[in-house]
């Protein structure tokens, strides 16, 4: 077997990888799986590190020690140093509990865990939370890097052993990851996105072709090597621009996987059409510097989002590629060549690690956490009835000044009667209130009126779900908080509690910016008629405005900015503009002033002055928990008015 050479065209697939993940974090809605690119770096990577292995073991020259040194000097440098100015920047720009986050993040991802970190930390990759998490690209990094570290263990003691069975062996180590994948994408979809064992097989492909070349050196087979690598960049230059996140759940990923395998296929043929557009210059210089483009495109996004959000798309756009080029190209000619084959980089990277080991600690332990003791107590309610309430950080959120308040009779059982039920008073109720987190943020008050009116009221309700059933089950996906089978489960019982219950009132709350597309405002039409099948009156509260404070905790907010209490005065921020906002309450609008049994209350004037300011602080009190909750003490302005809603 010869030395492994230098591949340009492995350089070139690497940019038929980067670019679509960057299109797809950039929010261009032509590359919906752009995301699939990450699956693409996978298989290389899995590709590139057995055929090393395989060549050292069979020189005799393979050392777990230089194996790993090696790992090092190429990806821990870029990294720290994305860390530094990341945590630097943040710790500037950001505060409270968004501060201790960044801390923790970064320490995971120089430790080789974000995944593990940023699953726990904030769970679905395609919820809001994972949006605001700066580091959550670095997930990639540590699943390989975790395979770094006991892959070749594996791959060592299989050729030491067993050489003649090295290939069905990773196979079968791959079959058993596919296994995991299949079982969890449904069942465990977090899990199964960002832990080890489910993403194995996608390394395994590249290994398993590294194994497949070095068993037979001498075969070739030009034509139909190159046949199958063009047809390999069309699967995967259809998955990019056909999937959808879903793809996760339903397999489709697979697509992209084996695009990557048939186009290094055709690797060493470099006389075929593909293999010389690949191994271009344009595209080899792409690929080189396509590390430090996937670690600096991601932070850089997070913070235009937050800092350029009054600025055209397309402004914000040209800057973001503008400043990512230019801090790629930083990090790939000052970092990146610099200690990637420099013999002393070694002690340095030891040493740039342990400053930002310490940076990340200060940021973790500190926090840059204020003094709110000038307010009134901020009240959380609404996440009592949650999926799974006994995730509520409560510690965390004490720490920011918000706190958390449970019913002396607390049932963590949320998920109970086959959904998502919590019931006060006696008997059927006469009211049920359906929605995500907008609506279980008026639990208290409801509640308050019910015992008040004596009426009982059932709350089917969880924070990250969408308002309204699924009018075709075959379209339910995963959402933030619910697996496929629970979202099922939940938009049934909504409905068909509805039926049996046969209550007065169904009152429906949510977010109305949600409702963006023809699917969505359908599933709410066909709601509101079965609903009306049941004879009850529905009730839609019309989602408050919205706070110009980006996504952070109000109270925080009001600190940092030394918007402090001062008598019975009142503070106001500006609204945030959004035009889904606009959009989305005025469909809810619409279809209510078209149906003879729905009602749309107003709540916007009991927020919103004439200056179009936000009340936030009355007297020592502060409304809003973050720029789009209320806390229990803004959402009992509704009181009066639904109450005379219900009454009359």
């Amino acid at each position: 077997m010869a030395r492994i050479q230098y591949i340009p065209a492995i350089d070139g697939l690497r940019t038929l990888a980067i670019l679509p993940v960057v299109v797809f974090h950039l929010g261009f809605s032509w590359m919906p799986g752009g995301f699939a690119g990450v699956d693409v770096f996978f298989v290389i990577s899995g590709y590139l590190i057995t055929s090393i292995i395989l060549d050292e073991c069979h020189t005799g020259t393979f050392s777990f020690l230089h194996f790993w040194k090696r790992r090092i000097k190429r990806i821990l440098p870029a990294l720290i140093v994305m860390i530094l100015v990341t945590s630097v920047v943040g710790y500037c720009l950001r505060y409270g509990r968004d501060v201790q986050d960044l801390g923790l993040q970064g320490a995971a991802a120089i430790a080789s865990l974000a995944n593990i970190c940023l699953w726990i930390m904030a769970g679905d990759y395609w919820g809001a939370a994972a949006e605001n998490a700066l580091f959550l690209h670095t997930w990639s990094l540590s699943v390989e890097e975790q395979f770094y570290l006991v892959f070749p263990l594996f791959l060592f003691l299989a050729i030491r052993f067993i050489p003649q069975h090295v290939f069905k062996v990773v196979s079968a180590l791959a079959v058993c990851s596919i296994a995991l994948y299949v079982y969890g994408a449904d069942r465990y979809p977090a899990e199964t996105f960002y832990l080890l064992p489910a993403r194995i097989w996608e390394l395994a492909a590249g290994s398993l072709l590294a194994i497949w070349f070095s068993m037979r050196p001498s075969w070739k087979a030009a034509r139909i090597h190159a046949c199958l690598a063009i047809i390999g960049v069309l699967i995967m230059l259809l998955s990019y621009a056909l999937m959808s996140k879903s793809a996760v759940e339903n397999g489709a990923l697979l697509f992209p996987i084996i695009g990557a395998v048939l186009v290094i296929l055709d690797q060493n043929n470099r006389n075929s059409f593909l293999n010389r557009m690949l191994a271009s210059s344009p595209m080899v210089y792409i690929g080189k510097l396509s590390y430090s483009l996937y670690l600096w495109h991601w932070p850089i996004i997070v913070f235009s989002r937050e800092f350029f959000s009054d600025s055209s798309r397309i402004v914000v756009n040209i800057i973001v590629i503008s400043m990512t080029i230019c801090f790629s190209l930083l990090s790939y000619y000052f970092v990146e060549k610099t200690t990637r084959h420099h013999k002393y980089a070694l002690p340095f990277i030891v040493l740039a690690v342990v400053v930002s080991l310490i940076f990340s600690s200060y940021l973790y332990s500190f926090g840059k956490y204020y003094d709110v003791s000038m307010y009134n107590k901020v009240v959380w309610k609404g996440l009592i009835y949650d999926v799974a309430p006994v995730e509520t950080d409560v510690d965390g959120w004490e720490k920011e000044g918000l706190f958390v308040e449970r019913p002396e009779k607390f049932d963590n059982s949320a998920y109970a009667n086959n959904g998502i039920l919590r019931k006060y008073g006696s008997g059927d109720p006469d009211v049920v209130v359906i929605g995500s987190s907008i609506a279980l943020m008026f639990s208290d008050v409801i509640e308050g009126i019910a015992k008040d009116m004596g009426f009982s009221v059932a709350f089917f309700g969880a924070r990250g779900t969408s308002v309204f059933p699924e009018s075709n089950p075959s379209m339910i996906k995963s959402e933030r908080f619910f697996s496929i089978k629970e979202k099922a489960v939940f938009d049934e019982n909504r409905i068909s509690k509805i039926a049996q219950w046969k209550p007065d009132f169904v009152i429906v709350a949510g977010n109305w910016t949600a409702i963006d597309s023809d699917d969505k405002k359908n599933n709410a039409l066909k709601f509101i008629e079965k609903v009306g099948d049941s004879g009850a009156r529905i009730i839609f509260i019309e989602q408050p405005p919205l706070l110009d404070i980006k996504n952070r905790t109000l109270v925080q907010y009001l600190v940092h900015n030394k918007m402090l209490p001062s008598g019975e005065s009142s503070q106001y921020v500006n609204e945030l503009s959004s035009e889904k906002y606009t959009e989305g309450n005025a469909f809810i609008r619409n279809i209510a002033s078209g149906c003879s049994y729905c009602y749309y209350m107003p709540t916007r004037d009991l927020y919103i002055n004439d200056s179009g300011g936000i009340l936030v602080v009355e007297g020592n009190n502060v409304l809003y928990r973050d720029y789009g909750h209320l806390s229990s003490y803004g959402a009992s302005k509704i009181r009066t008015r639904l109450k005379d809603i219900l009454n009359n």
